[in-house]
């Protein structure tokens, strides 16, 4: 049986694999609160963007003759900085949009004042 002897790259695999699901699952509350907003363009294009540096990063590496492991390591780099734009996306996105809320609730006229 194979279990006998384990594959050489195969816990550092299951390692890496646990680190992107962790990774994966941080970021979808992100998507979940964008489209709470209504606002999708922006940040599907700039979150798409970044996402797609992933091929041609593993790909340099394994130009370069690297390890297995770099497409992982390539992957969760990328996705950590997918998280940093999706943070810094969000903050501008909820900061605009409270702010157009608060200004709309503001300058509304009520019946009252007519």
């Amino acid at each position: 049986l194979w279990l006998d002897d384990v594959p050489e790259h195969a816990v550092a695999f299951v390692q890496l694999s646990l680190v992107m699901g962790m990774c994966d699952c941080i970021g979808n509350s992100g998507y979940t609160a964008c489209m709470a907003t209504g606002k999708l363009r922006k940040y599907s294009l700039i979150i798409t963007s970044v996402a797609c540096l992933e091929f041609p990063l593993a790909w340099i590496f394994f130009s370069l003759d690297a390890v297995p492991e770099y497409a992982y390591y390539t992957y969760i780099a990328v996705k950590i900085a997918v998280l940093i734009a999706r943070m810094f996306l969000l903050f501008i996105i909820c900061l605009i949009s409270s702010y157009v809320l608060h200004c709309e609730t503001i300058s509304a006229p009520t019946k009252a004042s007519v």
